[in-house]
């Protein structure tokens, strides 16, 4: 996410608070954090993870494009087919997994990768050491 994107999340997030009259308290309840989480969101020092804005929307009710300053501004705005943002959501989250599970693959792929490269290096010291006497 760029900075520019990152920075209307937070603002998003401290609007959500102060439009709902939420306590920060009673939003990580909602979203499933921590009290620190919900502040650090909402002053800027951390960046929400695409799970938790799909909470936030589902709870909310709103698109989670919402949260990126897509779409209309306006928190207090019925959606006009609460289903489509169902699906929209369903779709994110797919995609969430998705990225996740690429992410454990690369990593896994990365330490065989690892393993394969320090068995061949010992297997190359063996074949280098010089023979007795010569």
């Amino acid at each position: 996410m760029s900075y520019e994107g990152s920075h209307i999340t937070c603002v998003r997030i401290k609007e959500l608070i102060e439009r709902k009259k939420l306590s920060s308290e009673k939003l990580a309840k909602i979203a499933g954090v921590s009290v620190p989480s919900i502040n650090n969101y909402r002053w800027g020092k951390r960046i929400p993870r695409a799970d938790l804005i799909l909470r936030l929307s589902e709870h909310f009710n709103l698109s989670p494009n919402w949260f990126f300053g897509v779409g209309s501004d306006d928190l207090d705005v019925v959606r006009e087919d609460p289903e489509m943002y169902k699906n929209e959501n369903r779709e994110l989250r797919a995609e969430n997994t998705f990225l996740k599970k690429q992410n454990d693959m690369s990593d896994r792929m990365t330490k065989e990768l690892i393993t394969e490269i320090q068995d061949l290096e010992d297997q190359l010291k063996k074949h280098s050491k010089p023979k007795d006497g010569h």
